[in-house]
């Protein structure tokens, strides 16, 4: 498996960072710029994480200011399934997005795709698609219960900072 790689995109007081590859114990996570205001994290890339990765990535980002604005996006099944055991984000970090994988039974395609949190609604599933490979019906290949943890995650925030 590839190491862990970390591309920045600054953009004003807003930094992209797209991390790339597993998170484990040789991982070496950045030192975040003071004078930033928001924080992307793309974690579409990351392939794996185990239980030391874990550690290192909770207390990476629990150090971030407070006053630090960060969100995820493309957050991977290899993360969401954590998710299930572990918390492995700080109250103040919201997830945007997230990627699930489809199947298709016919042909055996797999498949993965970028899903809005922000557009589901309680109990709502991303939608069927059509198979990349054959053109049938491609199905969600995941429990989606442990997206719908992130939708929690994310409702629990906004009635935090609306109660003031």
């Amino acid at each position: 498996m590839a190491p862990l790689k970390l591309k920045k995109t600054v953009r004003g007081t807003s930094l992209l960072l797209t991390i790339v590859g597993k998170i484990d114990e040789s991982s070496d996570f950045t030192e975040i710029p003071q004078n930033l205001r928001s924080l992307i994290l793309d974690l579409g890339q990351v392939s794996y994480i185990n239980s030391y990765g874990i550690r290192s990535w909770f207390n990476w980002i629990s150090s971030f200011p407070p006053e630090l604005e960060v969100e995820i996006v493309d957050c991977p099944p290899v993360i969401v399934n954590k998710l299930s055991s572990v918390v492995l984000l700080p109250a103040d970090c919201k997830v945007r997005s997230v990627v699930v994988p489809y199947y298709c039974d016919t042909c055996s395609y797999e498949n993965y795709e970028s899903f809005n949190l922000l557009d589901v609604q309680n109990g709502a599933v991303p939608p069927s698609k059509k198979c990349s490979g054959c053109g049938e019906n491609a199905e969600l290949d995941i429990l989606f219960e442990n997206y719908n943890q992130l939708l929690n995650i994310n409702r629990n925030k906004a009635r935090k900072k609306a109660a003031g």
